[in-house]
C-alpha cells in the first residue's frame, strides 16, 4: 500500500519513516511491486532492563547488525541500528558500541574470552593508579624513618661528644657512648641503606676513641722523688 502523505505522517511522527520501495525490489522475476510505491516504516526499538551487562549489550548489538544486513535494500547502509528518535535513555555501552563499534578485545576474541579480559582490565588498571604512586613514594618513607632514627643517635653522639672533655661526666659519657653502640648494633637495614649504618658506626667509633684519649690525658700520674 503506497501513502501518498507519508513525507507528512513522518515528520508529524517521529518514529515512522518513509521508504521507497522501487518496483522489482522484492522480486524482478515477478515484477514485485509492479510500480514505484512508498511506504512508511516504524522504528523497532530494542529495551532491555537498566542492570543489563555490558557484556550482554555488546552481543546483543552485534547480533543486530547481522540481522538488520537481510533489510539492506530497504535501508541505507550502516543507517540501523541507531541512536536517535528514541523514546528511553541510550545505554552508555551501547553508544560507545554505535559510535565506536566493537571493542579491540570483541573483533579478536571470542566473546567470553574478551568478557573476562575485560573485567580483569577494568579491575586492574585502577588498582595499578592507585599501586604505583603508593609503591613509588614507600622507599621515600622507608628512607625517610631511617633517617629520622639515625638523625635521634647523632644528637645523643654529639651531646656525648660535647661533653668529653668534662672529667666530672666520664662515667656517664662512657654510659652513653656504650648504649649507643648496642643500639646501633641492633638496627637492621637493606643493603642500600648500609652505608648510612656503616657511616654511624664510625661516627660511634670515633667518639669513643676522643672519649678514651680525653681519659687518658685528665689522669695525672704519680710523681715520687727520691730524698738523699
Amino acid at each position: 500500500m503506497s501513502f501518498d502523505q507519508a513525507e507528512a505522517y513522518s515528520r508529524r511522527l517521529p518514529y515512522l519513516a518513509r521508504v521507497n520501495v522501487p518496483r522489482g525490489l522484492l522480486s524482478i522475476e515477478h515484477d514485485l511491486p509492479s510500480r514505484d510505491i512508498t511506504v512508511l516504516a516504524p522504528t523497532a526499538t530494542l529495551v532491555g532492563h537498566d542492570d543489563m551487562s555490558p557484556a550482554l549489550v555488546t552481543l546483543l548489538l552485534s547480533n543486530t547488525y547481522d540481522i538488520l544486513k537481510t533489510y539492506s535494500h530497504l535501508q541505507k547502509a550502516h543507517q540501523f541500528p541507531s541512536g536517535e528518535n528514541l523514546d528511553f535513555p541510550l545505554q552508555a555501552d551501547a553508544e560507545i558500541y554505535l559510535n565506536d563499534g566493537p571493542s579491540f578485545l570483541h573483533r579478536h576474541l571470542p566473546f567470553w574470552t574478551a568478557v573476562w579480559v575485560g573485567r580483569f582490565v577494568k579491575i586492574v588498571i585502577p588498582l595499578l593508579v592507585i599501586l604505583i604512586p603508593v609503591f613509588t613514594y614507600v622507599p621515600a618513607i622507608k628512607n625517610f624513618a631511617l633517617r629520622l632514627k639515625l638523625s635521634r643517635v647523632y644528637e645523643e653522639l654529639k651531646a656525648v661528644e660535647k661533653n668529653a672533655s668534662n672529667l666530672n661526666m666520664e662515667i656517664e659519657n662512657y654510659q652513653k657512648i656504650a648504649d649507643i653502640e648496642r643500639r646501633v648494633d641492633n638496627i637492621k637495614v637493606s643493603a642500600l641503606d648500609a652505608k648510612e649504618l656503616y657511616d654511624l658506626k664510625g661516627h660511634v667509633a670515633n667518639v669513643r676513641v676522643r672519649l678514651n684519649l680525653y681519659s687518658a690525658a685528665n689522669q695525672t700520674p704519680a710523681m715520687f722523688k727520691n730524698d738523699e
